[in-house]
């Protein structure tokens, strides 16, 4: 739809500026022979009564006049290519909160209170000794703590992103289209070096690419995203590269080794309830095997988020509906190797979303939140709260953010 619209957009913009360019004309045209009579080229309209509104020669094309396109008359003069007139109007100023809030038009309703005052990582000198990447422009970039020192992992004018690291921090996985143009997943070193490509070109197509690493980085797996009729679960044994389909269904999504690496979660199938041909569900995949064993559901129709606890049990995401109007996410845990399921913790998100991120010593939950309020158009309330496992409020780390963000 959007290229359609901007082809026709691009249509109407050229008949309107003039009907054609001056370097379309043919350099002997002023020899050759007028296909019209000259009665009819004298019978030509003057330039200021051309319907289109557009003076000929050397002057510039006016404004257009609303109203239904008409083609100028045969025999018209070309309209000569001008810049478009600067506007006159004052710059706009940057609003203040208040502003917003005055101008807020949504369905919540937006809140008064003033945003909380942002810093820098480097004015935290109390962080301890650790490191975190981010993409910025393309670039992946490392930033060591305390002291916020960063370093340029990536360079070049290719396109890095979604960097992974191994537990072990010795290693960075990413998605990289350095080589040819095409997407591939890339491994290197924390420090930036010995860059090499695990992967074949992975089409990304209408959706994103669907990626794992298992923790000591032994193997990733991955699912094309052109979402074809049957989609592939490819299994990268990274040592050797080898690159093999482990299975075909439809709809892959939500991938998630264990902390062993010997088992992929995988969630697959499409949106409906259990009985009904390649209902949604989430399996356990056997590294070495490729076997599959579909995992016990309760008939919802969303799983997402599959990822193993310390101590062993399973943490997922589940809904009964996965429609706008009637989801509510949860979080659920079972027995990784299948078994009943339990609620871990309260906390829900009516039309919305959870993503849960487990710390490293497993304690805690970092979830990310997002709400949607209203109907068509609607606004999003977003929050990052940390909440315990099994019971106990959460502490919402984005209380002091105005409604919407």
């Amino acid at each position: 739809m959007r290229t359609t619209t901007a082809a026709i957009s691009a249509f109407l913009s050229l008949h309107a500026l003039g009907c054609r360019s001056p370097e379309t004309t043919r350099p002997d045209a002023a020899a050759s022979s007028s296909p019209l009579p000259v009665a009819a080229s004298a019978r030509a309209p003057t330039p200021s009564a051309l319907p289109d509104g557009c003076a000929r020669g050397t002057q510039a094309c006016g404004k257009l006049k609303p109203g239904p396109y008409s083609p100028p008359p045969v025999g018209a003069p070309a309209t000569p290519d001008v810049a478009p007139t600067p506007s006159a109007a004052a710059p706009r100023k940057f609003g203040t909160i208040d502003d917003w809030v005055k101008a807020y038009s949504g369905d919540g309703g937006a809140e008064n209170k003033r945003p909380p005052r942002l810093g820098v990582l480097a004015d935290l000198p109390d962080l301890p000794r650790t490191t975190l990447v981010y993409v910025r422009s393309t670039r992946i970039v490392r930033v060591d703590f305390p002291g916020a020192v960063e370093k340029v992992l990536t360079s070049g004018p290719s396109a890095n992103r979604s960097p992974r690291w191994t537990r072990d921090a010795r290693f960075l996985f990413f998605l990289s289209n350095r080589d040819g143009g095409v997407e591939k997943i890339f491994r290197m070193r924390a420090d930036g070096s010995n860059v090499e490509a695990v992967s074949r070109a992975v089409r990304s197509g209408h959706v994103d690419i669907e990626w794992a690493i298992s923790d000591d980085g032994s193997h990733v797996a991955y699912v094309p995203g052109d979402l074809p009729e049957v989609s592939e679960l490819h299994l990268v044994d990274v040592a050797t590269r080898a690159d093999e389909v482990a299975f075909r269904d439809v709809q892959f999504a939500d991938l998630g080794f264990a902390r062993d690496g010997k088992t992929l979660f995988v969630v697959h199938g499409w949106s409906s309830p259990p009985g009904t041909d390649h209902a949604r569900t989430m399996s356990s995949l056997d590294v070495a095997t490729h076997a599959l064993k579909k995992l016990p559901s309760t008939g919802v129709t969303e799983i997402t988020s599959p990822q193993e606890l310390a101590d062993g049990r399973l943490l997922f995401v589940a809904s009964m509906d996965f429609s706008m109007a009637g989801r509510e996410p949860r979080m659920h845990v079972m027995p990784k190797g299948g078994g009943a399921w339990a609620d871990i913790n309260p906390l829900s998100a009516p039309a919305g979303y959870i993503h849960p991120v487990v710390s490293p010593d497993g304690k805690k939950i970092a979830v990310a939140e997002s709400r949607r309020e209203g109907g068509f158009g609607a606004d999003w309330q977003v929050d990052v709260e940390v909440v315990p496992f099994d019971a106990g409020p959460g502490r919402r780390l984005t209380p002091d953010f105005p409604r919407p963000f």
